[in-house]
């Protein structure tokens, strides 16, 4: 079995969820709907022993690497903290966006090697406090994350040149014309 096979029988195991989420129209289709279709599209090339090249085969790694941690991160939410209710897991949507961004974001910080103490305290507290909202099932303003944003904010390095996977993937799918 190949990577591209496995990509296919993850895909297939998580179809409930992900079917789950389309039906629903949920906003968390934005933090990984990208990086399926040119990981969907990488796959079929494979299976019709088309020619991949370096940088389609780097980006189908990075990208099926995100999408099990991003799936990893949605079942917990959706078995364990909300008991496999979507309602309640769209109504959270906001704050799983965030947090799976903000892990994006902590990522970049570590690869670049300028993650700093107070910066790493900073986003442990802020995914803690989210991750107490949920497990706690509390009402929620989205007016938090602006405030949260802020707090970032004051401790970001104007050189900081952060670029989200998803608008990496969402470049990629506009360049191979995945539509």
């Amino acid at each position: 079995m190949n990577i591209y096979e496995d990509y296919q029988n993850y895909i297939a195991q998580q179809q409930a969820v992900i079917d789950q989420l389309e039906k629903t129209e949920s906003p968390i289709l934005a933090v990984f709907e990208d990086i399926k279709a040119v990981l969907d599209y990488t796959s079929k090339l494979a299976a019709e022993n088309s020619k991949i090249d370096e940088d389609l085969q780097e980006a189908f790694d990075v990208g099926f690497q995100y999408m099990m941690n991003v799936i990893a991160d949605l079942r917990t939410y959706y078995d364990e903290y909300f008991k496999s209710n979507i309602d309640r897991l769209n109504y959270y949507a906001p704050l799983i966006v965030y947090t799976i961004s903000l892990d994006d974001y902590l990522g970049y910080l570590r690869d670049e090697e300028i993650l700093s103490d107070e910066m790493n305290q900073l986003i442990d507290d802020i995914q803690n406090q989210i991750d107490e909202i949920m497990v706690k099932n509390e009402a929620f303003d989205v007016k938090l994350l602006d405030q949260f944003d802020t707090k970032l904010t004051e401790l970001t390095s104007p050189r900081d040149r952060f670029n989200p996977i998803t608008s990496i993937f969402s470049r990629i799918r506009e360049i191979l014309d995945i539509f």
